[in-house]
Parts: C-alpha cells; structure tokens; sequence
C-alpha cells in the first residue's frame, strides 16, 4: 500500500481506474491495471461509507470506476463513484469538458470552428500576463464556446468583449499565473519530485478549469 503523504489533507481527488478488493476493503489502482493482478505497494485505500458500498457493487473482472472525494492521510474517502464499463487509458478523460461559466439567458451562441487564430489582442493579453490560457470547449450543437482563464477578469473581458460575441465566450479567474503554471509542472517532473517514479503524464485539465491533471503510470 502506498507509504506516502502526496496530498495535503482535505484535498479533493478526482481520477478513474480500477478497484480492488483485498480482505474485504477497496483500493484505487489507477488506469492500466487489468484484474486479475494483485494488489500493488502504491495501492490507495477507499474510505467513507461509499467506499463500503462499492465493495459489493464492483466487478472483480470489471473492476474500472470514476472516483471522487477528499485525500485523509494515505487514503481517498470516497464521495462519489460511477462503475465503468471499461479500462480508460491513462491519461484519458471520462468526463465531457464543459464550460466553466453559467450560460447567459439566451443560451451559449457558439462558433463552428474550434481553431480560430489569435488575434494581437489576445496575444498582447498573454504576453502581458492577463491571459493563462484559452481553450475551446464543444456544446450540445456541436459548435464551440472559447474559455478564457485569465488573473484579471476586468482587463480582459474590455478586450475580449471587442473581439467576441460576450454570448460566446465563457472568462473565468484562475489561480494560476502561466509563470506559476509551468513553475508547477517543471517541479512534478523533477527527479527529486515524490511523484518522480509513479506519474505517467500531466497537463491543464481537460475541462477547461485552472486544475492540473496529474496520470499515473500503470500501478504494479
């Protein structure tokens, strides 16, 4: 079972993967394991009353779920789990992005095309700090609404608002600066980082929120 503190207590944890079961009590393998392999030394255990539940819900040949819930010590006290239906891959989402803002009155007016160029405002807006980073997240229709993380909102919705439909567009605050952001990832990958030996990939949350997602390698 795995020996470490990685987390501070209380933060929350999101990730998919397999469960297994040993000695009546659930553990998180993580994406990439296939039953019926025995329980590895970074096994995480599943705390809580949910944690209980999904001991008789989960199929040993079918072990895969979404988790969700808060880190205690070396554990996840579960909050919310969904049974998959397969093995995700590491690093793959499960989730559908959604846009990280309420949707105006009239409903998100979005664009047909994902990969619209940057214009120099925008650019001058990332340069000066402003502007993290913009993605592009898919609605019902299938069109496009752009996500704008930005450390001052004011400044940047004055200019975003020239450059597009405000029914468009979702700017939202983030606690990272870009500096801070790369500073963050540069750390995780150091040799001398606790998660040096176990992390398979990271990245800016597929959901188009200020999170970094962190992927384990296969667990064994």
């Amino acid at each position: 079972m795995l020996d470490r503190q990685l987390f501070g207590d209380g933060v929350e944890i999101a990730g998919h993967g397999a469960v297994a079961i040993d000695d009546g009590k659930p553990y998180f393998m993580g994406a990439g394991f296939e039953p019926p392999e025995g329980l590895s030394d970074t096994a995480i255990a599943l705390t809580g009353s949910t944690a209980e539940d999904l001991v008789t819900q989960v199929d040993p040949a079918s072990p895969w779920v979404a988790i969700r819930g808060r880190w205690q010590g070396r554990a996840i006290e579960l909050s919310d789990v969904e049974l998959l239906d397969r093995s995700p891959a590491p690093g793959e989402s499960v989730d559908r992005p959604v846009v990280p803002c309420d949707p105006p009155s009239g409903g998100w007016v979005g664009y047909p095309d994902p990969r619209r160029a940057w214009t120099d405002e925008e650019k001058e807006l990332r340069s000066s700090g402003v502007l993290v980073s913009r993605r592009s997240v898919e609605i019902e229709d299938g069109s496009y609404v752009f996500v704008f993380l930005v450390t001052d909102r004011s400044a940047a919705t004055a200019v975003l608002h020239r450059l597009y439909d405000a029914n468009s567009i979702c700017v939202a605050p983030t606690r990272w600066t870009a500096d801070k952001q790369r500073e963050t990832m540069r750390a995780l990958i150091d040799d001398s980082s606790p998660w040096a030996d176990i992390l398979f990939g990271f990245g800016e949350s597929p959901d188009a929120t200020d999170r970094i997602i962190l992927s384990p390698n296969r667990w064994q």
